[in-house]
């Protein structure tokens, strides 16, 4: 899912007719993947499943890959469904406690599944604001191939440019959303 809209990343680069709409729709696109990706898991409101493998004996807990977590749909422990504070507990950060105490998830592979919805339904504004100078980078160095250059008299040079490492504002907002875990 975009992680910002069309609109405004058009008005970031102070366009306003639809000329390029296709081409910054589809940079929307990569650009939004590649910072979900990076942060390992999704930033916006959906619904996702997982198969979970609890690997070890007495396992009281676990965390899904998304957060924050927003409501469960469904949950199952080698096959019977569990419910919502009778058997289980959850955070909004996307850990799942089993409910009494000295209670634990089944040892197995792919033996707890759950369908849970968790994400952001409004994008954050340092999130969106990431995309759209992402966006904006990687239109304004199309057909430069990544390279900047310099002329200083009669010297010149010529540098690719690393606009993901370098730039400071979109690794201090990554470090924020990246899942560590």
């Amino acid at each position: 899912m975009r992680l910002t809209s069309l609109d405004k990343v058009k008005e970031f680069l102070g366009l306003t007719d639809t000329s390029q709409d296709s081409l910054l729709g589809t940079l929307l696109d990569g650009v939004s993947d590649a910072i979900e990706t990076d942060c390992r898991r999704a930033i916006a409101l959906g619904t996702y499943s997982e198969k979970l493998d609890i690997l070890e004996d007495y396992t009281e807990d676990f965390m899904v890959a998304n957060y924050p977590v927003r409501s469960v749909v469904a949950l199952t422990d080698n096959g019977t469904l569990m419910v919502d504070v009778t058997n289980y507990y959850w955070e909004t950060q996307g850990y799942f406690h089993r409910y009494p105490e000295d209670y634990y998830w089944t040892t197995g592979l792919r033996k707890v599944e759950i369908t849970y919805t968790a994400g952001y339904a409004t994008i954050p504004d340092d999130i969106q604001l990431l995309a759209q100078k992402l966006v904006a980078q990687v239109y304004n160095s199309l057909g430069t191939g990544g390279f900047e250059s310099e002329r200083i008299g009669d010297y010149s040079y010529r540098v690719l440019t690393d606009m993901i490492l370098s730039d400071a504002f979109l690794n201090s907002v990554l470090k924020r959303y990246r899942k560590v875990w």
